[in-house]
Parts: structure tokens; C-alpha cells; sequence
């Protein structure tokens, strides 16, 4: 009788659990067929990427359910202004979903700012250039303006590292080979292109 009633209790307890883990209103997984990302600890670039892709920015919203999304408005030096999403985690900007001033409706470019965004490969926002160079292209360095300086991700090349080079003076003005990078330079933030 008594192992009877530890049956029942144990199968009860078992019904429970696969009911609750059955029923439970969860999202996909972020590595399946994804709706939104739904881990707070870290953020794949390749996620967000694949949730923003062919999208209009309408449509994205509510992709992070650990960030707070707001609409903004980024404007250029030269005073051209476009629509985007920012999702924030507090006070941090972690990334932004914009247009671009020729189509202001459709998701055109991602930019990661924080380090809690990770790729593939973990390369984030402050990895230092030293850790990022088996991941980039060697071979071919983006054309930028003055002050910027960019690397292109190796296997996906919609992906720009943005590196800082407020520290080197000498960089400001463009480099002609990924040598003259210092190797303990820091991805300032990472941007995606969006087709």
C-alpha cells in the first residue's frame, strides 16, 4: 500500500513536471528558428542578424526581452537623418536597428556597442585587435573617412569591426595594411549590413 501511494505521488510529480515544461509559454530557442532572443547573460550577433534580416523596422520590436526598446532618430554630420530601435540594458545602449536616409522603413545595418554582444567567433565590442585578426580579412581593409577604421569579418562579410583609434593619432588619417594596427587596439563597436 504504502509503495502505492510513492507510485502515485512520484507519477503525479512526473505528470506535473511534463505538463509545466510542456505548457510553458517560452520562446524558440536562440539556435532553432528564433522569434525572439530570450537569454539576458549574452546576445549572439548572428541572432540578431537573422531576427532583423529582410525585416522593416516596424516589424522589429520586442527581439531582446531583457533590453528596453526605444524608437530614435539618427541624424549625420551633415544634418541627414534616418529611423532606428535602440535596446538598452539600464542605462547601457547594447544596439541599434537602423534604416538609412534613402529607405527609412526597411532594417538596413545593426551596430553592437556593447560587449555583452558576441559573434560566433566571441569577438565583441573590446576584444583586443591581437584576438580578433584570425577572424578578419587580411587582405582588404574597408574604405572609411578620416577618423574611422574598420576590419571585415573573415566568413561574413556584412560584419565591419569598428576599431578605436582615438589613442593613435597616426591612425586617424587611414592605414594601408592591417600591420601598422596595434595589436592591443580595441573594437570600438561592430557593425552589420543588412541586405
Amino acid at each position: 500500500m504504502e509503495k502505492n501511494l510513492i507510485n502515485a505521488r512520484y507519477n503525479l510529480l512526473h505528470f506535473i513536471i511534463l505538463m509545466t515544461l510542456g505548457c510553458s509559454n517560452t520562446p524558440k530557442s536562440n539556435y532553432g528558428d528564433i522569434e525572439r532572443l530570450s537569454y539576458c547573460d549574452t546576445i549572439r550577433v548572428e541572432d540578431v542578424k537573422k531576427l532583423v534580416n529582410h525585416k522593416k523596422l516596424s516589424e522589429v520590436h520586442s527581439i531582446w526581452k531583457c533590453a528596453l526598446e526605444k524608437d530614435t532618430l539618427i541624424e549625420s554630420d551633415d544634418d541627414v537623418s534616418w529611423k532606428a530601435k535602440a535596446f538598452y540594458d539600464n542605462q547601457t545602449l547594447l544596439f541599434t536597428v537602423e534604416s538609412n536616409w534613402q529607405d527609412i522603413d526597411q532594417v538596413r545595418q545593426v551596430n553592437i556597442y556593447s560587449n555583452t554582444v558576441v559573434n560566433k567567433n566571441y569577438v565583441r565590442v573590446g576584444s583586443a585587435f591581437k584576438d580578433i585578426l584570425a577572424f578578419i580579412d587580411i587582405r582588404n581593409l574597408p574604405s572609411l573617412p578620416d577618423g574611422y577604421l574598420a576590419v571585415i569579418d573573415k566568413k561574413d562579410k556584412s560584419m565591419l569591426y569598428f576599431i578605436d583609434i582615438e589613442k593613435y593619432p597616426k591612425l586617424q588619417q587611414g592605414v594601408g595594411s592591417i600591420s601598422q594596427i596595434p595589436e592591443d587596439a580595441k573594437v570600438l563597436y561592430i557593425t552589420i549590413k543588412i541586405d
